[in-house]
């Protein structure tokens, strides 16, 4: 954006360093904003540390900055000859601290603290200099929100990341972190080929132990970076002053890290069994390790997995019935407004655009900031051409017949019922499954009330679900889009519907019929945004590829490319009486078009992406909500907001106009939906999701209807925000799933903070687990059923009793995502492993004060499993290597690296005798442990394969993957024996019934589906 000269200024007789905005940026107003911004910024910050500037002026147009020329170069140029001593570190670091401290101080955080941005003088003193991103914090809250996703990746803070998170002078404090990092290694904390895979690192990796680098430092350093640079800001010191204290404290000794011993193990068949009746043993002596703050042994990283980025791929479409039951529909007078949960992970979750976090194929598009260019749209595969054919995917259902309310009830053992030995799954019979159950009608992703008619639908990860606006009873189910549906617009009359998804493709529904009646396809990326023009002849819709496409749907045919952009349309909005259009744009531009498709106005409404428009009815009023949590109004074309308003924290997901244009229905990240007096700008809070709410709109003058990821609909009163009824049975995305050993009850843990215990014939949620600060990112069953292993993304692990769905205890804490977590056989043992490179094994036999075995990997930890008999532990890890653990004793017995890719699941033969493993490589491995190599591998799925289970019986592996399907083998010859279609998203769990006649299998669509052979009739008595 700017280039810096070395000139001389003949009035002073001195060089100075000129600084002038590039050519190209002259008439763009941000980036001449932010220019002057630094001038005024660096001006009102005089310190001896900070490059000072002397002039500021503009020639011919060109702004530009004159500033002290320091002789002795930059930070990054040192750098280039190799890491720094300890000394010349902390000596950078103090001088830099008080720059920054006296910056904060005057309510201004830098943003950008990078090597390029330390300057010396001809004396080797530091200054800090660049202040273009700088940002004012908010006086009230001494903190700044809404700044996009902007910074230098490799040093930027989670918060900024996030893009909707307070951003306030402990993200400079974690800059300054890996500046110390860097200086003293040479190598940032974290590495990856692209920017979103480096940011995705920066959000869920612990960084490696400097002293892997560097092992002369001594130990108290790398706790100093540690605090430096935890994810949460809380957990960082407070500011920069206290960074650089600490590290001028730390005494100059030497410290290396512990050695793992490796032995030559005896081959499996020669290692003793334990049986489950047997005991195991005490642990060996351990010391009690406090949670928060024990030093615990670790590796430092040697290799570290970057995220693979993949498009997403399809499925073929399908017709699919309702399931013969309604939601239920509950009055809830006299419930409580519930305390909204931890909304700051979603607000993550917000800026990426509801990122199942395991998901993350779609980043670089997120990432892309006011000076970046847009997504790539290459390589989107095309949606099938076979459903271009009219097809019925929409049935009744019976509205009477409601789902139980949940109880503390476990169903009875389902092993016991008649047939159940005819009903295993086998070889032979597996192409008979048929779909047993489906919990969850998928995630919610918009809602639209026809505006013609009695029906309302909801967007989401199952499709199309139609509900009767007056009754709330389901009406119909629409299915033929391979991914999650997006987006979505009813025609003026109301007879048609059309959805848009993450397949790139728009169908067109007939909603009487039921059909299919058009397809178009041409976008190459993510259908962000579908709206039917005001006469019902044709759809708008704006694409991750950067276009905005005119469809016409009577005629069908591809579609007009109305307006390219190097970067992704996030929304658009036909003005009501066919005026014109609007788009928003992910750099937080709104631009005006003409009818004739004329482009007529340009203006930054917002530093962030424009993610929803709506036009209200008199067509002069054009709403705009940004993702960081700004409501602007605007005039058709006009140049500046005619109202502007923060109406949530974090991103605004919805707006929804009532009938008569005086109130405006927004929803948003901080679990909140808001009625607007658009007159007074006054607010009626509409407080009782528990999570963010993606979707609002107006059912008639006197109510209003919300949803989110909660996957709860809710009726409000307009007048006054009560809430009338809610529907329940959507869900969000469904991150683990096990079966219950007993085989009575099955557990399924969420993105919305809970687990959810269900009945094994997945009619009626039974327990609902809330308590978690983030996702569910594992759980697993006791031996004995009775208890519930549960971990999240915060990497907190608790313990639930299966029967009263109480906590027993916090177990613990990893320092990072926990990614898996099991049970040893005899139930006394629970191992956990997380992307702090640690495993870890607790005694669960005195909750009073538990106790852990630590092991260490060279990478994340993703997968773990206890062998059958006990004996022994295997784990994966993200470097792709399996390690097989003589637990107790501390001693890797194997190591085994043949995935190229991080290793997602494990799951060992019943015999203990043979291992099979999932990988982002896209195969499945089946292990000789004796032979220590695999000797099968499965190749079928198109991308990461994120599970894997064996049969009870043996016979039969069921794998899932990023593909979306489910998939069958044989476990002896490794043929591929059977595909299911296992939801619209990934699958990120399967896990077989105890007794072999059912499989599970959870999408991130927000479903989970259970399937079976035919069901056997009961015995006659």
């Amino acid at each position: 954006m700017a280039v810096v000269y070395r000139a001389h200024d003949p009035l002073f007789g001195r060089d100075v360093a000129l600084k002038a905005l590039l050519f190209a940026y002259f008439r763009d107003p941000v980036s001449r904003k932010r220019f002057e911004r630094e001038a005024r910024v660096i001006a009102a910050l005089e310190h001896p540390f900070i490059v000072p500037v002397y002039d500021f002026g503009q020639d011919e147009e060109q702004p530009y900055l004159v500033m002290r020329y320091l002789s002795g170069g930059t930070l990054k140029e040192r750098l280039d000859n190799g890491p720094l001593s300890l000394a010349s570190a902390t000596a950078i670091i103090n001088r830099l601290a008080q720059a920054l401290d006296h910056a904060h101080e005057h309510q201004v955080i830098h943003r950008d603290l990078k090597p390029g941005n330390v300057l010396f003088d001809q004396y080797e003193n530091a200054y800090l200099s660049d202040f273009g991103i700088a940002r004012l914090v908010d006086q009230e809250t001494k903190s700044l929100t809404g700044s996009g996703v902007i910074g230098t990746p490799a040093f930027m803070s989670p918060e900024q990341i996030y893009g909707d998170r307070p951003v306030d002078r402990r993200s400079d404090v974690y800059a300054l972190g890996t500046l110390l990092y860097l200086m003293l290694s040479g190598k940032t904390p974290f590495d990856a080929d692209t920017p979103a895979k480096l940011m995705m690192q920066h959000l869920l990796e612990r960084p490696p132990d400097i002293r892997h680098w560097r092992p002369d430092l001594p130990p108290a350093l790398a706790d100093i970076i540690e605090q430096a640079l935890a994810k949460e800001p809380d957990e960082r010191f407070p500011r920069a002053s206290a960074l650089a204290a600490a590290l001028a404290a730390v005494p100059q000794s030497e410290a290396t890290p512990p050695p793992v011993t490796m032995r030559t193990p005896p081959p499996i068949s020669q290692r003793p069994k334990v049986t489950p009746a047997e005991e195991t043993g005490p642990l060996p002596a351990l010391p009690v390790e406090d949670e928060a703050t024990g030093d615990l042994p670790e590796l430092p990283s040697e290799a570290r997995h970057s995220i693979k980025e993949m498009p997403p791929p399809l499925i073929q479409p399908r017709a699919r019935p309702v399931p013969p039951k309604a939601l239920p529909v509950a009055p809830i007078a006299a419930e409580s407004a519930s305390t909204p949960r931890n909304w700051r992970l979603y607000g993550g979750i917000a800026a990426l655009v509801f990122l199942v976090l395991a998901g993350l194929f779609w980043l670089p598009s997120l990432f892309a900031g006011p000076d970046e260019p847009g997504e790539a749209a290459a390589g989107f595969p095309s949606p099938p051409s076979n459903t271009a054919t009219p097809t019925r995917a929409v049935t009744a259902t019976n509205a009477s017949k409601t789902t139980p309310q949940p109880t503390a009830t476990v169903a009875a053992d389902v092993t016991a019922r008649p047939g159940a030995e005819d009903a295993v799954i086998t070889a032979a019979n597996v192409a008979e499954l048929v779909t047993y159950a489906q919990i969850g009608r998928g995630t919610i992703e918009e809602i639209l009330r026809a505006p013609a008619g009695d029906l309302l639908a909801v967007a989401g990860g199952d499709g199309l679900w139609l509900y009767d606006a007056i009754t709330l009873e389901t009406v119909a189910h629409l299915d033929g889009h391979a991914r999650t549906v997006r987006t979505a617009a009813w025609s003026p009359d109301g007879r048609l519907i059309a959805s848009a998804s993450d397949d790139g493709a728009i169908l067109v529904w007939d909603v009487a019929a039921g059909e299919i009646i058009q397809q178009f396809s041409g976008h190459t990326d993510w259908v962000r945004a579908l709206r039917w023009s005001p006469d019902g002849a044709s759809l708008l819709s704006g694409s991750s590829d950067g276009t905005v496409r005119l469809w016409d749907v009577g005629a069908g045919g591809p579609g007009v490319t109305m307006a390219t952009f190097t970067v992704s349309v996030r929304s658009v909005a036909w003005a009501p009486a066919g005026q014109g259009w609007a788009a928003g744009l992910q750099t937080g531009e709104l631009v005006f078009y003409g009818p004739a498709g004329a482009e007529q106005a340009r203006v930054q409404a917002d530093d962030s992406p424009i993610i929803t428009l709506a036009w209200a009815d008199d067509s002069n009023r054009l709403a705009a909500g940004s993702i960081d949590g700004q409501l602007s109004l605007w005039e058709a074309a006009g140049s500046t907001p005619i109202v502007e308003v923060n109406a949530h924290l974090g991103a605004i997901f919805s707006l929804s106009w009532s009938a008569d244009g005086a109130r405006l229905l927004t929803s948003g990240n901080d679990n909140m939906a808001r009625i607007w007096n658009v007159a007074t700008m006054t607010a009626t809070e509409l407080n009782g999701h528990t999570a963010p709410v993606t979707g609002g709109a107006w059912l008639d003058e006197n109510s209003v209807i919300t949803g989110g990821i909660d996957g709860v609909l809710r009726l409000w009163a307009s007048n006054n925000g009560s809430v009338q009824r809610q529907i329940e049975g959507h869900m969000t995305s469904i991150n683990s799933a096990a079966w219950a050993p007993n085989g009575a009850i099955l557990a399924l843990g969420l993105s919305d903070d809970s687990a959810r215990i269900w009945s094994a014939d997945g009619q009626a949620e039974l327990l609902n687990l809330a308590g978690h600060s983030s996702w569910v990112s594992s759980l697993s069953f006791a031996p004995d059923s009775s208890r519930l292993l549960t971990a999240d993304f915060n990497g907190q692990i608790r313990l639930w009793d299966t029967e009263s769905g109480d906590m027993i205890t916090r177990l613990g804490t990893h320092r990072a995502i926990v990614n898996s977590v099991g049970w040893s056989v005899d139930g006394q043992y629970a191992a956990s492993g997380g992307k702090d490179q640690l495993v870890r094994i607790w005694d669960t036999a005195d909750l009073s004060q538990p106790q852990f075995i630590t092991l260490t990997h060279t990478a994340s930890v993703e997968a773990l499993a206890f062998s059958p008999d006990g004996a022994l532990l295997a784990t994966g890890a993200a470097d792709g290597t399996l390690l097989i653990w003589d637990w107790q004793e501390r001693l890797i017995l194997s190591r085994l690296d043949e995935h190229r890719e991080a290793i997602r699941a494990i799951s060992w033969l019943p015999d203990g005798t043979r291992l099979a493993t999932s990988s982002n490589d896209g195969t499945v491995r089946i292990w000789d442990l004796d032979a220590e190599a695999s000797e099968l591998v499965l190749r079928e799925h198109d991308g990461w394969v994120n599970s894997v289970s064996w049969s009870p019986n043996g016979q039969l592996l069921a794998s899932g993957g990023f593909d979306g399907t489910v998939n069958i083998w044989s476990a002896s010859t490794g043929e591929l024996l059977h595909a299911l279609p296992g939801g619209h998203y990934a699958v990120w769990a399967v896990s077989w019934s105890p007794d072999g006649t059912i499989l599970l299998a959870g999408s991130g669509d927000g479903t989970a589906h259970l399937w079976s052979l035919p069901i056997i009739p009961s015995a006659p008595n």
